[in-house]
Formats: C-alpha cells, sequence, structure tokens
C-alpha cells in the first residue's frame, strides 16, 4: 500500500482596499459645522486559508490647506456591523464597539477585527466620516491622508 502525502499552501494574501473619501464643498459662515463624507466600499480580502485571523487598523493625518490646518482630531469615523457585507467566504469581521459611534481618528486605531477562524474570504466595508469644521477655518481645498492597515492576527 503507498503513502498519501499532502502539501497545503496558502493561496493568496491578506489585503485591504480603501478608497478615497471625499466632503462637499461647504459655505463658510463664520460658525463651526459638521459636514458627512463618502467613500465607496472598501474591500478586505484573507485569501490566505490559514484562519489565524484579522484586525483593521486606520490613522490619518491632519487637513491641511498650505498653512492652514484642521486637526485631525476633527475627523471622524464610524463603521457599524451592518456596513460590512461578505462578498465571499465565513463569518465577516466584527467592528470594534468604539466604532459604532462616530469616533475620532486623532490617533491610530483597531476599528475591526476578525477571530481565530473567522474573516476568510471577501468583504466589503462602507465606513461613513464627518470632519468638525472649526469657526476659523479659512476658504480652499483641503487634504489628509487616510492609511488603513490589515494586520495578522485578531
Amino acid at each position: 500500500m503507498g503513502a498519501l502525502e499532502a502539501s497545503l499552501k496558502s493561496s493568496g494574501a491578506l489585503t485591504v482596499t480603501a478608497q478615497n473619501v471625499t466632503f462637499p464643498t461647504t459655505q463658510l459662515t463664520g460658525g463651526s459645522a459638521t459636514i458627512q463624507g463618502t467613500t465607496t466600499d472598501w474591500v478586505v480580502d484573507d485569501l490566505s486559508d490559514l484562519g489565524a485571523g484579522w484586525h483593521l487598523t486606520v490613522a490619518a493625518t491632519d487637513i491641511v490647506n498650505g498653512t492652514h490646518l484642521i486637526p485631525v482630531g476633527n475627523l471622524a469615523m464610524r463603521l457599524l456591523n451592518t456596513d460590512i457585507s461578505v462578498l465571499s467566504g465565513n463569518t465577516p469581521p466584527a467592528v470594534v464597539p468604539l466604532f459604532a459611534n462616530f469616533t475620532s481618528l486623532g490617533s491610530a486605531q483597531t476599528f475591526a477585527s476578525a477571530g481565530v477562524g473567522e474573516g476568510m474570504g471577501s468583504y466589503s466595508l462602507s465606513p461613513t466620516f464627518q470632519l468638525f469644521l472649526p469657526a476659523d477655518a479659512y476658504a480652499g481645498t483641503y487634504s489628509a491622508t487616510v492609511t488603513v492597515t490589515i494586520v495578522d492576527g485578531p
């Protein structure tokens, strides 16, 4: 009788594809305001076949226009469990409870996590954003960088 030998390899890697966040043109009135940002769906893929779990972090920079600055703490994100769709695979990641409400991106934070044996497949995430404009904000086009990272382990 012959022996059976099997070698299993991972078919892929962990990836996250985040999209740009845009805010509408807003008329400054001399008072503060909170505006809503939009983005197209972000896609998370765990094609590793390892089931080791993973988590997502988000960090942002100050929002700048030349020498004018809106502090990054004025930028907030929210992601609800209902904002996560399974494109293919098993149990989707869960949102970290803090992000069930708009949470400031003033520091890097974990916002979603897939436990061991979960999050294997492809998932669509639809976060929403808010930006608090202070009364002393200057007119102009502002930009910032939002970095989303996928990390091995729940």
